[in-house]
């Protein structure tokens, strides 16, 4: 659950946890995602790229880090390099 969250607590519930770790405050406005995902069909999971959106949210929380290199390419240059 989001720690800003304004639901209200379901009856009988035991209580809010939330993941341990510092709160992060929010880089952009609804109007910068609405921006982002334009063109993205959120009426179902399975028809939002996920490969776009991944990188559409990296860009938005993480800003100018580059993006994470494919695991098989990373372990195909670890295993080149070992033979060496």
């Amino acid at each position: 659950m989001l720690s800003g969250t304004m639901l209200a607590l379901a009856p009988g519930a035991l209580g809010i946890k939330y993941a341990k770790g510092e709160v992060v405050a929010p880089k952009h406005d609804a109007s910068y995602w609405a921006k982002a995902t334009a063109g993205f069909d959120f009426s179902d999971a399975d028809r939002v790229p996920p490969g776009k959106f991944n990188q559409v949210i990296w860009k938005g929380m993480m800003g100018g880090k580059p993006y994470p290199a494919k695991r098989a390419r990373a372990l195909t240059a670890k295993a080149e390099s070992a033979k060496q």
